[in-house]
């Protein structure tokens, strides 16, 4: 919510932090550890997070699940049980 005024029509994940959206640091940090294979979580302005990382060069796997517009993290976390079956662990970063 606080970002929304400084933003404008951007979706928070989208806000741009030295010229890359906040969503590609959080997932290059993960990068860096090996983890490559993301389920991303959208809603609002899906369109923006996926035009962009269809744009660029980076070597991840993203599924993308629209799981509402008003949902809370936990709802998205419920919705994504499917894709995350038969994993050990996964990893969960929220952007409010």
């Amino acid at each position: 919510m606080r970002l929304r005024g400084a933003v404008g029509s951007l979706p928070k994940p989208m806000v741009p932090i030295g010229g890359r959206p906040l969503l590609w640091h959080i997932m290059r940090y993960y990068a860096h550890f090996g983890h490559r294979e993301f389920v991303v979580c959208v809603g609002q302005q899906a369109d923006a997070i996926r035009e962009y990382f269809e744009r660029t060069a980076d070597d991840f796997r993203i599924r993308y699940v629209d799981t509402g517009l008003e949902s809370s993290i936990g709802e998205r976390l419920y919705s994504v049980r499917n894709e995350l079956a038969g994993e050990d662990v996964f990893l969960a970063t929220g952007i409010p």
